[in-house]
């Protein structure tokens, strides 16, 4: 079959074929993954016209001109390097219409964009939203754009408490886990809810209550306090891909969207104690977003169509085509006082009358925003004789980084080994949140201190091998250095002196690989007991020599966790695969030589 007649497919590889023209690729629109990389293309205006395109590989060709690319706006992977490109700006012009692109290995300079506003802060409430390429927090207050608390990342949902001050959000960690953070709605002293054992996808708050629910990757629905306690992390169960959440605290309802399969989606809805679980209504589209107008007891989403739909709580009345013609809509919200709707669209913010009508841009060159809620109460005034939210617990809770409700050398550890990350990889280390972990956040843990420090470390074993000696000894050169003579000073000299102390190896020593015996890849760990130019070569059984890992300059130190330790990946020089078998590897650090064996099984 020829190419040109292939009108239905969706992925193409041509690797390595020698091929200089890609006309008959203009009839296969359909295509969305095409790989074309090691011929001999110059002229690539044939895949001007295919539009459906997401992943893109041309490295290694005789390309030149890459302006026809400019309009394929779907592409989020591009390779083109290894061509000789003239003009770089058509690509930086085809990633400033889609920040979502991903550019493999081209050097290209993307000025940042400019946020306008185009309404006035007196004319629409405060908003904020997640930026979906960056997965970061920002709000529009005035006439400014703000990206808050900038160390914090992976944001996957957010809530607002505008009676209490305070932002909610939800954040990925991992494939497998996550967690809830707070903040005040500027951003300032971020706190840590609750960590998760799984991925949550949406977040909603219940003011009235001084609840948190959310969705999560396992199917489930969550429901936990505000200041993270009596977490009930099986509270609704089987669902089917649950994504965006709603609530209606004064009529008791929960509602939330599940995706059925790649284009369909269903709306469901239980009570706020999670019983009565019920089908709102099936959708034949992946709804993006959910909101709830609890005035008028009216359901908005946004949908993979670029529509804005309606329906009543119930199900009833459904209108598909509310607001039509969008650009990739993602959240929605809702603004009852003014009867506007709010939703995020690629590079924008916009929002229209109830009825669809008088739709306005309010923020453009956004780049990509996400979820969006709004500076204003969603849910009625608080009675009078309502019970307040739980607590949060009392204490220098900033210092209790592993919220333990007690700060102690732990919480000290746990700062020290994150010193220097910026941003951190969790936020509660950088206790003064400056977005920077550094001696202030120890000097702050040790003045909250619960009991002295004593000049003894505790025992952490793998936290403590993964401590560089010679950054400890620095950090013990700038406290003295910038010592007052008080005592938060000396009580940390001696803590950090004290983990110097119980880290410095007696002995330079090569450890036993591990795994062992191991297929494809092995770390060997090792002892340094004085700074040594290191290396660590392996031979096969008969003795030739297969791969030399040169690990340059290393200070003395415990080298024995996966981060630290030598990596072998199984390859010789060449980069291939060795055969299994016994292999010897030995260690020159200096003067010391020492030779261990390992095992190779497939």
């Amino acid at each position: 079959m020829l190419l040109a007649d292939m009108a239905k497919l969706t992925d193409l590889t041509l690797r390595s074929n020698k091929i200089n023209d890609i006309t008959a690729l203009a009839n296969l629109t359909q295509l969305k993954r095409l790989y074309l990389p090691h011929n001999q293309i110059s002229d690539v205006t044939p895949l001007a016209g295919l539009a459906n395109l997401e992943t893109l590989h041309l490295q290694d060709n005789s390309i030149r001109d890459v302006s026809p690319l400019i309009g394929l706006t779907k592409l989020t992977e591009l390779r083109i390097e290894a061509n000789p490109i003239r003009d770089k700006a058509p690509l930086r012009t085809l990633k400033q219409q889609n920040p979502n692109l991903k550019l493999e290995y081209i050097d290209i300079e993307i000025p940042p964009l400019s946020p306008v506003v185009h309404v006035g802060a007196a004319q629409r409430p405060p908003l904020y939203w997640i930026g979906a390429t960056t997965d970061t927090l920002h709000r529009l207050i005035g006439d400014e754009v703000e990206n808050l608390a900038p160390h914090v990342k992976n944001v996957t949902g957010l809530a607002v408490d505008v009676t209490r001050r305070k932002l909610y959000w939800i954040e990925k960690t991992s494939d497998r886990s996550g967690r809830i953070s707070v903040a005040n709605l500027d951003g300032t002293h971020v706190k840590l809810v609750k960590n998760l054992t799984s991925v949550p996808h949406s977040i909603a708050l219940d003011t009235v209550n001084g609840k948190l629910y959310l969705t999560n990757a396992w199917g489930k629905a969550q429901r936990l306090n505000v200041d993270g306690s009596n977490f009930q992390p099986n509270f609704i169960t089987n669902l089917n891909a649950p994504k965006y959440i709603t609530l209606d605290a004064a009529g008791g309802q929960l509602y939330w969207t599940e995706q059925t399969d790649e284009t369909t989606g269903k709306i469901r809805r239980a009570t706020l104690d999670g019983s009565n679980v019920q089908l709102v209504k099936d959708l034949a589209s992946s709804p993006r977003g959910l909101a709830l107008d609890t005035a008028n007891k009216k359901l908005y989403l946004t949908n993979a169509y670029g529509k804005v739909q309606r329906l009543n709580v119930d199900g009833s009345n459904f209108q598909p085509n509310l607001i039509t013609e969008l650009d990739a809509p993602t959240e929605v919200s809702i603004d009852v006082a003014s009867r506007k709707i709010y939703w995020t669209e690629r590079g924008r913010i916009r929002r229209a009358d109830f009825s669809g009508a008088d739709i306005q841009d309010l923020v453009t060159d956004l780049g990509s925003p996400g979820s969006i809620v709004l500076g204003i109460s969603a849910t009625p005034a608080i009675p009078p004789d309502t019970p307040a939210p739980p607590a949060e617990p009392a204490g220098d809770t900033a210092a209790d980084v592993n919220q333990d409700k007690k700060v102690n050398k732990t919480d000290l550890l746990l700062v020290v080994t994150a010193l220097g990350e910026s941003p951190p990889a969790n936020p509660n280390f950088d206790v003064n949140a400056d977005g920077t972990v550094n001696i202030a956040d120890v000097l702050l843990v040790i003045e909250a201190l619960d009991d002295p420090v004593a000049a003894a470390a505790p025992s952490f074993g793998e936290t403590l091998t993964a401590l560089d000696p010679g950054r400890l000894a620095m950090q013990i050169d700038i406290l003295r250095a910038e010592s007052d003579g008080s005592m938060k000073y000396e009580h940390a000299i001696a803590f950090f002196e004290s983990l110097l102390a119980s880290i410095r190896p007696t002995e330079t020593q090569l450890l036993a690989n591990y795994p062992n015996p191991f297929n494809p890849e092995t770390w060997i760990p090792y002892q340094l007991s004085e700074n040594a130019d290191v290396k660590i070569s392996i031979h096969a059984a008969g003795g030739q020599l297969v791969r030399t890992l040169d690990l340059g300059y290393q200070p003395v130190g415990i080298y024995e966790s996966r981060s630290r330790a030598a990596y072998w990946d199984g390859r010789n020089a060449l980069g291939e695969r060795v055969a299994s078998g016994l292999y010897f590897y030995t260690l020159t650090a200096g003067d010391f030589t020492a030779t261990r064996r390992m095992l190779i099984l497939k």
